[in-house]
């Protein structure tokens, strides 16, 4: 079974489509460079950030594989998972980095859990041996009402097979997504994203100042 390293810290970026992850990674690059570490950072994805991951995220991402039926994409993502857990997460947190990851397995139980209606059960066994006990340390939630998010989305040149899943597939997702924080509390923020992004970003580093004060140890614990 895989096991979390001692060192490092391992934060996830969640939430349904179109709430603004990637406009705040590069502040939050910026916390930690300033606030945590100097610059022992790694940034990495969710699907495709390994060789067999690209390959699994074209799958997984291509609007006409109408085929792939639910119980097959929650093992698609799962295999991802095992290779980027392997290959990229865990060797940087043994050298003490932070590893920030935009989606992780949080995502399966929102997508595959309850957008698809496969069950957290499911969505577990699928993922027991890909994630083991590496779970990320801390995951930002940013919180958006699904129209919103898809109309961003819809405004791009392209989107993916998810993104033109029907509206009731999305709030189960989001439901999915709050339920969990409701759940795992101690390891979920959840930001309001229904903001300008300024606001989104202030929201989020006070919400993890906060966090970091309840969790000094394991938040400072392993990380250079």
């Amino acid at each position: 079974m895989l096991e979390r390293p001692p060192t490092g810290f391992y934060l996830t970026l969640a939430g349904p489509e179109g709430v603004g992850k990637t406009t705040q990674l590069a502040q939050l690059v910026q916390f930690f460079e300033s606030e945590v570490c100097s610059a022992n950072i790694v940034i990495t994805k969710e699907p495709g950030a390994t060789a067999v991951g690209r390959e699994l995220r074209a799958i997984l991402l291509m609007t006409d594989r109408t085929d792939i039926d639910p119980e097959t994409e929650v093992s698609l993502f799962a295999a991802d998972r095992s290779a980027h857990l392997r290959e990229v997460v865990v060797p940087a947190l043994m050298q003490g980095k932070v590893v920030i990851s935009d989606r992780s397995v949080f995502d399966s139980f929102a997508y595959q859990g309850f957008g698809s209606r496969l069950g957290i059960e499911a969505v577990k066994a699928a993922n027991n041996l890909a994630v083991g006990n590496c779970w990320p340390d801390l995951a930002i939630l940013f919180d958006l009402p699904v129209e919103i998010g898809l109309a961003r989305k819809y405004r791009q040149q392209e989107v993916n097979r998810f993104e033109l899943k029907d509206i009731a597939y999305h709030q189960r997702v989001q439901r999915g997504f709050l339920n969990l924080a409701r759940i795992d509390r101690g390891r979920f923020i959840i930001v309001n994203a229904d903001q300008p992004p300024a606001g989104v970003t202030s929201e989020m580093l006070a919400k993890l100042r906060d966090w970091r004060a309840s969790h000094k140890k394991l938040f400072l614990e392993g990380v250079n």
